[in-house]
């Protein structure tokens, strides 16, 4: 009766130690946390993913911004005004954000592997969608500095 309750004892404890480590090796790393944070304003036209004149003159803030982060991972996140369908902003915000992101690896020198672009469509307006330039305003490309 010892015997068998010392082994239930020993297989009960085995049981909690694979189950401990199991759950530890599942838990995922924690999250990038965003160092800093600039809103580029790229007025890109309605319904287009081509940087602009416009564009270019304010690309070298980005420049200059993610240069004093060297190394560091870099995400961007597209935006779109409430115009056209939710599944077709958000192909369209995900190709703004490229747009950005090829101008940083080719003017900046970006690690490609270092920079990820997201499109969020129509979500999170920081203009009223309404008039004309506060859609111009919600068609912008927010870059992130993230920690490792």
């Amino acid at each position: 009766m010892v015997k068998r309750l010392y082994k239930m004892v020993l297989f009960f404890s085995l049981c909690m130690f694979l189950f401990s480590c199991a759950t530890q090796q599942a838990k995922a790393p924690p999250s990038p946390q965003v160092i800093d944070k600039m809103t580029l304003q790229v007025f890109f036209d309605s319904g287009k993913d081509i940087l602009t004149e416009a564009d270019l003159k304010e690309l070298p803030k980005a420049v200059a911004f993610v240069k004093k982060y060297p190394g560091a991972k870099i995400s961007l996140d597209g935006y779109t005004d409430s115009i056209g369908t939710d599944a077709y902003n958000m192909k369209l915000s995900e190709r703004r954000a490229t747009a950005v992101k090829d101008y940083l690896i080719k003017e900046a020198g970006v690690d490609s592997s270092k920079i990820t672009a997201v499109g969020h469509g129509g979500a999170d307006p920081v203009a009223d969608n309404k008039t004309p330039e506060g859609r111009a305003k919600n068609r912008r490309v927010e870059i992130s500095i993230l920690s490792d």
